[in-house]
């Protein structure tokens, strides 16, 4: 008789069942919220990384033709953009082939940032943002240029070596200027 009474009494309870069940759906929740934020970071430090070797490979340019790309003062798409062309939404930027071939033998691929879908873009109502924009700044023999970019996220300090000229809701548009004008 003992021993049937034990055969029985093995196992979990429903109540005890719930209750792991319950514990595991709670900790994974909390798992879930907490890497939410870090495929953002990933695509941040991607871009940063992206322009640095942009920044990179234009003063290698300047140090071999005496100025920076294109004194032409239009804008250009940096990288080889799926769609041929980047930039914010209706005013997009028409990638230019001799230009990145221009560049091509400084940078490897000539890679594109990753594209951002903006929260309120400022003046458009278009939502997104592909890859970054280059524009010599000088109009005879580019001595400085500037990149533009944005950034996920509306913190002013995620820009890298480019400083943010502002944050629109929940991302940053991150502008690099050279500061070369000799």
């Amino acid at each position: 008789m003992w021993y049937k009474n034990r055969i029985y009494n093995q196992g979990f309870t429903l109540g005890e069942l719930l209750v792991a069940i319950a514990v595991i759906s709670v900790l994974s929740t909390i798992v879930l919220v907490s890497s939410a934020g870090s495929r953002e970071k990933a695509l941040n430090s991607k871009r940063v990384s992206l322009v640095e070797q942009y920044i990179t490979a234009f003063e290698m340019y300047r140090q071999d033709n005496g100025s920076y790309p294109d004194a032409s003062t239009n804008t250009y798409c940096l990288g080889d953009e799926p769609d041929g062309s980047c930039g914010l939404g209706n005013e997009d930027v028409s990638e230019n082939g001799p230009f990145n071939n221009t560049i091509k033998p400084y940078i490897v691929g000539l890679p594109t940032l990753p594209d951002l879908n903006l929260i309120n873009p400022v003046d458009s109502g278009d939502t997104s943002w592909d890859g970054a924009t280059y524009r010599c700044v000088t109009s005879s023999n580019c001595k400085q240029y500037e990149i533009q970019w944005y950034m996920q996220g509306p913190n002013m300090q995620l820009c890298g070596q480019g400083s943010a000229i502002s944050s629109i809701s929940d991302d940053t548009n991150c502008l690099y200027t050279s500061m070369r004008f000799d």
